[in-house]
């Protein structure tokens, strides 16, 4: 291999800001702290929407419950199957439905 491409493999694909990195940090302690509740509360990681883990085969998404991308906290965060943030995004689903969902269920 030549001198250049052993640089270029270094490289990343794009520069990352420095405000970019610190919400890719942020995100995942975010990430970190639901998966330690997830685990302490049920035993495993399951989605934090239809509450099952059949579909883990599938990445998990973050799921910003007040659709505030800036709102990384963990109150407002969830973890869901691809299948179920789409479900979400394209039911535009509230937060008060999101927050609400066994009523919501039940109707």
């Amino acid at each position: 291999m030549k001198q250049s491409e052993v640089e270029m493999k270094k490289t990343p694909l794009r520069k990352v800001s420095e405000r970019q990195q610190k919400m890719i940090d942020v995100w995942q302690e975010v990430t970190r702290q639901r998966v330690e509740y997830l685990v302490n509360l049920h035993g495993k990681i399951m989605c934090e929407w239809c509450e099952d883990s059949k579909y883990n085969a599938f990445p998990f998404h973050g799921h910003h419950v007040n659709r505030d991308r800036s709102d990384n906290t963990f109150q407002n965060c969830r973890l869901l199957h691809d299948p179920c943030h789409l479900f979400l995004h394209d039911n535009n689903i509230s937060m008060d439905e999101f927050k609400n969902k066994k009523e919501w269920e039940e109707e």
